[in-house]
């Protein structure tokens, strides 16, 4: 299903707040210890940030390629998937939000990231996530799940913490 939250990010008191992020990777980086937000911001902002790639126990989120293109146009044409929203049936419209999603990907700096959330095991495409900027202090969440993977509330939960981690973090 499809899930939306404003995020308004509190700032912290003290920057160096130290939070835990074991387990989470934040670019192609392994962080495992807790570390100050402040060291973690950084890190991801020494990098090229042109890249999401968020590492996870069961999941990786991603920047979409063209090789996802196929799994994404399936998922946004299911029968059950359309009940949700109001537009045709046609591919139309999923290939334009696909080819924006790609075209965000080019954007310096990012104001919108929207990612794939991939399956580590099998490397399938289980639906999308992103971060879009709304004003100065606020962005938007949201994540949908394939309706072949309604249900998986763990996952999509998963993904959500990922996503506002490195939202604050970036």
């Amino acid at each position: 299903a499809h899930c939306r939250l404003s995020i308004r990010p509190r700032r912290p008191a003290d920057p160096n707040k130290l939070e835990p992020i074991s387990g989470h990777s934040f670019g192609r980086s392994r962080y495992d210890v807790e570390r100050p937000i402040a060291a973690i911001r950084r890190d991801i902002l020494s990098r090229n940030m042109s890249e999401v790639f968020i590492k996870l126990e069961r999941i990786t989120l991603r920047d979409f390629e063209e090789s996802d293109r196929a799994a994404f146009l399936k998922y946004q044409t299911d029968p059950r998937y359309l009940r949700l929203y109001d537009y045709n049936s046609g591919i139309g419209r999923p290939n334009e939000l696909f080819d924006q999603f790609l075209q965000w990907q080019s954007e310096d700096p990012r104001q919108n990231i929207q990612i794939g959330i991939i399956e580590r095991a099998s490397g399938r495409l289980l639906g999308c996530a992103g971060l879009r900027k709304a004003d100065d202090d606020v962005a938007v969440l949201g994540l949908e799940l394939a309706p072949a993977e309604w249900g998986r509330f763990r996952l999509a939960l998963e993904a959500s913490v990922a996503l506002v981690r490195y939202g604050f973090a970036t």
